[in-house]
């Protein structure tokens, strides 16, 4: 039976929702620090960005069985159970992080086709790739990252002033870092991941350029049908949707930076030839009109 574990045993909700943990292998029944749960099955209402630094163990997750040593880096998103065993000599540096809380600067992580490729696609193709596209880094790439993460721990640790920014500029440093580090990775499975990140790049790029599914698909290599549902596991939504929804956030931008634009204006430049039918769709996304989000302090 799966433990769910929550965002509040590990960070104070009211503060910043970060927290960086580092696991060394302990004697059977020791705890590396409270509500440890590394080898118990467990999911969370949190992301945690696991990196071995040392040792080797087996991962489980999704009923599968994966080993794992030091250097691999793998995203583990909220509600996926997980946990490790058979742990030799292994240090992992857990980072819990609430992104719904954070508001995580995504319109420029998602310029790197590698933070779509790690972040947003390979848990979705985790299985289907038999964990194969996850990151492996090298031991000077492993180094580099766990200065990083030494930086965290001690801003965690001693809590000066403006601690909490610090957390929050490491995280996303090491988000990019990461996102970097993939981009370059040469598994066959990676690659695939790589290049639907790449499209999901030029995809969030689209505001006023028209664009067909048919293209999208052949820029993917991919039938329309087989694209539509790689689409929709990996985003949520359908490629229509995924547009829409971004030329939305173009317009929120807009909105909020360019007052001398009128409505109509915003419209057009997002790509909405029909200023009401615009204001239907912000409704529909924002859950508020155009006016009363530009008018909201």
């Amino acid at each position: 039976m799966s433990v769910k574990l929550k965002g509040q045993f590990y960070y104070n909700l009211d503060a910043i929702p970060i927290n960086v943990v580092r696991v060394a292998t302990t004697k059977p029944g020791e705890s590396a620090h409270p509500h440890d749960a590394t080898e118990v099955e467990h999911s969370h209402d949190f992301s945690e960005l696991v990196v071995i630094l040392d040792g080797k163990g087996m991962h489980r997750i999704g009923g599968a069985d994966y080993p794992v040593w030091a250097g691999y880096v793998f995203l583990i998103q909220g509600r996926q159970s997980h946990f490790f065993h058979n742990r030799e000599n292994m240090v992992i540096v857990n980072v819990m992080y609430d992104a719904s809380k954070l508001q995580l600067p995504e319109n420029y992580l998602k310029r790197i086709p590698g933070y779509h490729a790690m972040f947003i696609l390979e848990p979705h193709y985790r299985k289907s790739h038999k964990f194969s596209s996850r990151l492996h880094l090298d031991s000077i790439e492993l180094s580099h990252l766990e200065d990083m993460l030494g930086s965290m721990i001690d801003e965690q640790q001693k809590k000066h002033p403006g601690h909490e920014a610090a957390l929050y500029a490491g995280l996303v440093r090491m988000i990019v870092y990461l996102s970097r580090q993939y981009t370059k990775t040469q598994s066959s499975e990676a690659k695939e991941l790589l290049r639907l990140g790449g499209l999901l790049k030029e995809i969030g790029q689209i505001v006023e350029k028209k664009t067909t599914l048919t293209d999208l698909a052949q820029k993917a290599g991919m039938s329309k049908v087989h694209f539509m549902r790689v689409f929709k596991r990996a985003t949520g939504d359908t490629p229509l949707q995924y547009m829409v929804k971004n030329r939305i956030r173009k317009a929120m931008s807009l909105l909020r930076d360019s007052p001398h634009l009128n409505i109509t204006d915003v419209a057009y430049q997002c790509g909405f030839n029909d200023s009401n039918y615009f204001t239907r769709i912000f409704r529909k996304v924002a859950k508020t009109t155009p006016l009363k989000y530009r008018n909201t302090p």
